[in-house]
């Protein structure tokens, strides 16, 4: 990415009322928990890069169902954005690499607490996560633009989303 923007995605991947994170296995944040994340490649769509980022450290192929939280940071020197997507998983069986990811677990909301989150945000994206059963739906626009085009709006807006399937 341009030395002023950095863009992250992370995948929401939830079973019942539990939510699925992992144990980050070096950098700044090694053993504490996320969600399965990482940065967007150049050329790349974000949808493409949350999927692959989820792969990547889980094994686990998935579906996105739409946008749980986006966080905004800028300290004077870039802008970053970082995206977490709910994504429904299409398989179960989770492979990690035990260099960048160390561990993964599923918990529940009473366990939110007691987990060393790699930075506030994230543990309020995975209580967020684990209140809502949907956030903002995503619209598949491209077809009108022969490119990636994607549209998050909130769910409950019908007419969207039979103008855009036309």
């Amino acid at each position: 990415m341009d030395a002023g923007f950095d863009i992250g995605v992370a995948a929401s991947v939830k079973i019942n009322n539990s939510i699925l994170i992992v144990k980050e296995g070096r950098g700044k944040y090694k053993d504490l928990w996320g969600l399965p994340k990482g940065r967007v490649e150049p050329t790349e769509s974000l949808e493409k890069a949350v999927l692959r980022e989820l792969f990547e450290e889980t094994g686990l192929v998935g579906e996105i169902n739409g946008v749980i939280a986006i966080r905004n940071k800028n300290d004077f020197e870039k802008t970053s954005i970082f995206i977490c997507y709910d994504v429904i998983p299409l398989s179960e069986d989770i492979v990690i690499d035990g260099n960048e990811i160390t561990d993964v677990k599923f918990i529940q909301l009473d366990d939110v607490k007691d987990i060393n989150w790699i930075s506030p945000a994230m543990k309020y994206i995975v209580i967020s996560s684990l209140k809502t059963k949907r956030g903002l739906q995503l619209l598949d626009v491209s077809k009108s633009t022969n490119s990636s085009y994607t549209l998050s709006i909130p769910n409950d807006i019908d007419e969207f989303k039979l103008e855009v399937l036309r």
